[in-house]
């Protein structure tokens, strides 16, 4: 079934704005190109590192610093960003789209994340590394690795829940170590509240 202009924005909800951002998974080279079921063990964060749990958001990261909050209503939901500083000098962010009922109607929370990454290999002109699908109690989510031809590391972590998809996003430039990026990105789940 092919996906109409509006259908392909929400699939990228996040993911314009993610074009901007992604890093690394912190795995070893030789797991890269793999797939897998499993979720990554928590690392360590630094101490300036806090939760970042916004009211009404449903999930939580541990983020360094304080971000710069935005929202948007755009026709296929209220999207919401928060930017954080990232020590690499790449960008770091989480984004949330409340997908309205219109464009969530008769899909599943699993099609909702296939929509939202479907896209991302072509729009950053980057290669899927690595992608694992995870779970987060009885919601869907996908984290993918990848590495663009411009020498940028992407690292997203999408999650589905109810009407709701919820991305953390980092972009780490090339060169730069991709430790803190995949911390942050691996630390987004859903509040259990």
């Amino acid at each position: 079934m092919m996906a109409s202009p509006r259908l392909r924005w929400v699939a990228s909800a996040g993911m314009v704005i993610l074009a901007l951002a992604v890093g690394a998974l912190g795995r070893p080279p030789a797991s890269r190109g793999a797939r897998s079921d499993a979720v990554p063990s928590a690392p360590r964060y630094p101490s300036t590192w806090a939760p970042y749990a916004p009211p009404g958001g449903g999930f939580r990261v541990m983020a360094p610093g304080r971000p710069d909050e935005r929202q948007a209503v755009t026709e296929d939901g209220l999207l919401h960003r928060a930017d954080f500083p990232a020590p690499d000098g790449g960008t770091w962010f989480v984004a949330w789209l409340d997908v309205s009922p219109g464009v969530a109607a008769g899909r599943s929370e699993a099609d909702l994340v296939d929509l939202a990454l479907a896209p991302l290999p072509e729009r950053l002109a980057a290669r899927i590394d690595e992608e694992d699908v995870l779970r987060d109690g009885t919601h869907p989510g996908a984290q993918l690795h990848l590495s663009a031809t411009d020498g940028r590391t992407y690292l997203i972590r999408v999650l589905a829940a109810g009407g709701r998809l919820i991305e953390a996003a980092a972009v780490v430039p090339p060169g730069a170590d991709d430790g803190g990026a995949a911390r942050f990105v691996g630390s987004l789940e859903l509040d259990p509240a």
